[in-house]
């Protein structure tokens, strides 16, 4: 396979990446968490396209217990094209047209999904870009079994990282709208008054914007400086869904842990494409 031209550490990262995070969706949406909500609901949208193809008001719509079914099956279905697409990359080695064709479908899906997730906030520009390492990993792999391109493919992954940061680091700038629970999940980690957590998260948000840049730029000693830098936050702002949320001196906490856990999964490619940028 023409993947082995490079360290197989690399790819194997790569994959791992890809698996976690196209999981990590599936699970969302046999859970029924995935974002479809903010499409199905909303009768700007559809409300023309409910009254054409099945006659019933916005209301009736709403009120039928058969909406709810269509759109339960819509989210399995979505899942379900995830988790194969996931399982995919296992043979990947095998069947890399068939791999890349389910992993071309998967991150079509999760970008769906990161324009939902835009739709739902205040700053679509900087919510659905935070999800590019989120989308682009499945899709960057999906060309590397196709293509003998590889240098593309890691100034894809560079791109990837650097729009995901930046966008991050504009929520902890709070130059676009800082979401809530970026306070509340570090004052539960840290033991910090909501003054001071502020003032951390400025100060990430300033580094996530600088390793955005160092990141792109030609010099390969400050490239790699970024790169060490986004495996350490990366992981970090991942694992910090677990550590704000599941507190293990409760009796649930393996239900929170459970709950959480695919929202942890979708962002390992934060950390893990880093490091196998480093690893290349």
């Amino acid at each position: 396979m023409r993947y082995n031209q490079q360290p197989p550490n690399f790819f194997f990262l790569l994959q791992i990446a890809a698996v976690l995070t196209l999981f990590g969706f599936a699970w969302l949406c046999f859970t029924g968490k995935s974002p479809l909500a903010v499409l199905y609901w909303n009768e700007q949208w559809l409300s023309s396209i409910v009254q054409t193809l099945s006659g019933m008001s916005w209301k009736e719509y709403l009120a039928s217990p058969a909406t709810a079914r269509f759109w339960q099956w819509v989210e399995w279905g979505m899942g379900s094209l995830l988790a194969l697409s996931a399982i995919s990359v296992i043979g990947s080695k095998f069947i890399s047209r068939i791999s890349a064709a389910f992993l071309f479908a998967g991150a079509f899906n999760i970008l769906l999904f990161s324009v939902l997730y835009g739709f739902d906030k205040i700053f679509f520009w900087a919510q659905t870009p935070e999800y590019a390492l989120q989308w682009g990993t499945p899709m960057l792999l999906a060309v590397w079994l196709l293509s003998n391109n590889k240098s593309r493919i890691l100034s894809g992954l560079r791109i990837a990282a650097a729009i995901t940061f930046a966008a991050h680091g504009l929520y902890a700038l709070g130059l676009a709208p800082r979401p809530g629970n970026f306070i509340e999940m570090t004052m539960s980690i840290l033991p910090v008054s909501q003054s001071t957590a502020g003032h951390f998260l400025t100060l990430a948000g300033i580094l996530d914007v600088v390793v955005a840049i160092l990141v792109l730029l030609p010099f390969p000693k400050w490239q790699r400086v970024a790169l060490v830098y986004m495996v350490f936050w990366g992981l970090l702002t991942t694992l910090a869904r677990w550590a704000a949320h599941v507190h293990l001196d409760l009796p649930w906490w393996p239900q929170t842990f459970l709950a959480w856990t695919p929202e942890v999964l979708i962002r390992t490619s934060h950390f893990l494409i880093p490091l196998a940028l480093l690893r290349r």
